[in-house]
């Protein structure tokens, strides 16, 4: 059985509130799930520990981006966002073990 991390790109600003990307990440945790895979997530615009969130990362072996397609106008891929709210917190936690 594979471990899988779904990190969720919603972005909360202005009238948006991200409900899009956090009802596709629900869907794909609950299909996954009943799938018989373990499932964890984590929201990229949330506060939460750098040092478990490494971890986590690391202790899975399926990692999937659900990321918007655009935020406030400007097309965004999933790397951009991906660095913006999470890369360069983890690799920082990293290098401090």
């Amino acid at each position: 059985m594979s471990n899988i991390l779904i990190i969720d790109g919603g972005k909360t600003f202005t009238h948006f509130k991200g409900e899009l990307n956090y009802t596709l990440t629900d869907v794909a945790a609950s299909h996954l799930r009943d799938l018989g895979y373990q499932v964890s997530v984590t929201v990229a615009d949330s506060n939460y520990s750098i040092e478990e969130k490494v971890q986590k990362y690391l202790d899975r072996d399926v990692v999937i981006y659900q990321m918007p397609g655009w935020v406030d106008g400007r097309t965004l891929d999933g790397k951009t966002l991906y660095r913006r709210n999470f890369y360069r917190r983890s690799r920082q936690a990293l290098r401090q073990r």
